[in-house]
């Protein structure tokens, strides 16, 4: 977790972006029992992969406005301006999905239960973009921009940032399916058998919840809300409810929105934003500088009264 201790130290020492991200990790995880026990690279690498992302999405944002806002009269030269800094954006999206998808495959192979864990990969492999899909488009995307062919290369980094997507949207199904692991199991047996083998279900309940992990206060707030969504579709085939869990993820669809609120609200209203207490050592540097003042305006109303000045001029000395 020592990526994500990060603080905003000024310009030139942190990025403002990568520490806004490693923040909002923070609220997500905070209460959790499972952080800092492993080491892993890919979740290591978020902060600067994402702040990265969003620095560079904020930067085509920003030239966006200016070339539409600028009039018809200065429209020359739009075409490269934009896609000058959307070349920086389509390099940080196909970092972001090559580092969620080592992410993926870390949670696939934790997902307990071998009918899931099988199920879950076959469908992962026949439906989701493999790291060959990500750099040949980036690629392809590139190759565009060398070629002065700006408005194909802006539909080629269209085309990535869906890739990426869906790459992220995987990553979520497949921490689901490591987090929800029995009861996704059940789910598949009880496609598989009769009623009757719902009482040995409830029985186990009780033993599987003491082996539930505590999550942190924002992942089970997030992990509440997909529950429900499974919850509400009844008991499906394994395939039917990995589409329809991945149309859930789908940003054109209205059920999107209330995930991205529910993250919001998560992210914004945390008390751990709350600002660091100042350093012990800087407070003493205050405390010290106040005392100082006080001495040197006790000293003047001292002469003022008509002391002798030689006696505050030692006594200051002294104190220095």
């Amino acid at each position: 977790m020592a990526a994500f201790n990060l603080m905003d130290s000024g310009d030139g020492h942190n990025s403002k972006e990568e520490v806004g991200v490693a923040a909002d990790v923070r609220v997500l995880l905070n209460g959790s029992k499972s952080v800092g026990k492993e080491k892993v690279r890919s979740v290591a690498r978020v902060p600067k992969v994402h702040g990265s992302v969003r620095e560079h999405a904020k930067a085509v944002h920003s030239r966006m406005r200016v070339e539409l806002n600028s009039g018809v009269k200065s429209a020359i030269g739009s075409e490269e301006a934009v896609c000058t800094v959307l070349l920086p954006l389509a390099a940080a999206l196909r970092e972001l999905g090559e580092c969620s998808l080592a992410r993926v495959k870390s949670n696939l192979e934790g997902i307990g239960g071998d009918d899931l864990k099988l199920g879950v990969g076959e469908i992962f492999g026949k439906e989701c973009p493999v790291g060959d899909g990500l750099s040949s488009g980036f690629n392809k995307a590139v190759n565009l921009f060398l070629g002065k062919e700006y408005g194909k290369f802006a539909h080629e980094v269209f085309v990535l940032s869906g890739l990426v997507w869906k790459v992220v949207a995987w990553e979520v199904v497949a921490a689901v399916a490591v987090l929800e692991a029995a009861e996704l199991n059940e789910v598949i047996k009880g496609a598989k058998e009769n009623g009757e083998n719902l009482k040995v279900e409830e029985n186990s309940k009780a033993e599987k919840k003491k082996k539930k992990v505590v999550l942190g206060k924002g992942t089970s707030s997030i992990l509440a809300l997909f529950k429900e969504r499974l919850q509400s579709r009844g008991k499906l085939a394994l395939g039917t409810w990995v589409a329809d869990f991945l149309s859930f993820l789908d940003l054109a669809k209205p059920e999107f929105n209330e995930f991205l609120l529910k993250v919001k609200d998560v992210v914004e209203s945390n008390e751990s934003r709350r600002l660091p207490k100042i350093p012990k050592v800087i407070s003493l540097m205050f405390s010290c500088l106040f005392d100082y003042i006080n001495f040197v305006f006790i000293g003047c109303v001292i002469v003022c009264l008509g002391f002798p000045l030689r006696c505050v001029v030692a006594r200051e000395k002294i104190y220095l």
